[in-house]
């Protein structure tokens, strides 16, 4: 049994949100744990409407305890999250010195939090300009503890909130999130939705558990915006 399905067990979800967490598995099974809250509290109102009752004043609690301990997970992450995208020196601030950033979505190989594309061209390391060059896996040798190889990906998707992104100019539009987007790559994405002829969206966790998986061909805008919706219901 895992730390976080031991919390759950025993509700002691204060000690584990008052913990200095420092290693990227720690922070996986901290999200981790949330999700195991946001499962009990749907199975507890899933059984209720199967039989067709009300929930008991015991289940309302118990629902309330999920929701207050969703809550207090959310807000740690946010604050775990805002130290690793700092830009005074963690996760974003070394990518960005690393790759630099770029206008030009073709270029990108993610989506940063704050709507601004991480640039995997290769041409500020002497390549060409115009098309991604680097594969989205490199990134996470340069970060301290990160795995390697798809696993690492996967672990800055969902630690960073980063979302990795393929683009070819009014062909193919292509990511993967495995965490809620922001407002601004919402818009992002929103913004490089026309005109194309493909559309993929798939929603992971850090192990690489897929939970909603969508293509479709000639999308049009709000098919796009359709597709995004489900997909961030998925991660909740």
């Amino acid at each position: 049994m895992n730390w976080y399905e031991q919390v759950l067990s025993t509700g002691d979800i204060d000690t584990i949100v008052n913990l200095d967490i420092e290693d990227m598995q720690s922070l996986s099974w901290l999200q981790d744990s949330n999700k195991l809250y946001a499962l009990e509290a749907k199975r507890i109102q899933d059984e209720a409407l199967s039989q067709d009752r009300d929930l008991t004043h015991d289940e309302m609690l118990s629902m309330l305890g999920f929701e207050i301990s969703s809550l207090k997970i959310n807000k740690k992450l946010e604050q775990l999250r805002q130290t690793i995208n700092s830009p005074t020196g963690n996760w974003y601030g070394i990518l960005k010195q690393e790759y630099g950033l770029t206008d030009d979505p073709s270029e990108a190989g993610y989506l940063l939090t704050d709507g601004s594309f991480l640039d995997l061209s290769g041409k500020n390391q002497g390549g060409s300009a115009g098309i991604r060059a680097f594969d989205h896996r490199e990134v996470t040798g340069h970060l301290d503890g990160m795995s390697s190889g798809t696993k690492g990906m996967r672990e800055f998707e969902e630690m960073s909130g980063s979302i990795r992104w393929h683009y070819t100019y009014n062909d193919v539009l292509d990511i993967e999130m495995a965490s809620a987007p922001t407002d601004q790559q919402i818009r992002e994405i929103m913004n490089h939705a026309k005109d194309l002829q493909y559309f993929g969206i798939d929603v992971v966790n850090g192990s690489g558990k897929k939970f909603f998986h969508f293509t479709k061909d000639f999308p049009r805008r709000g098919d796009i915006l359709k597709i995004l919706n489900q997909a961030i219901k998925a991660l909740s």
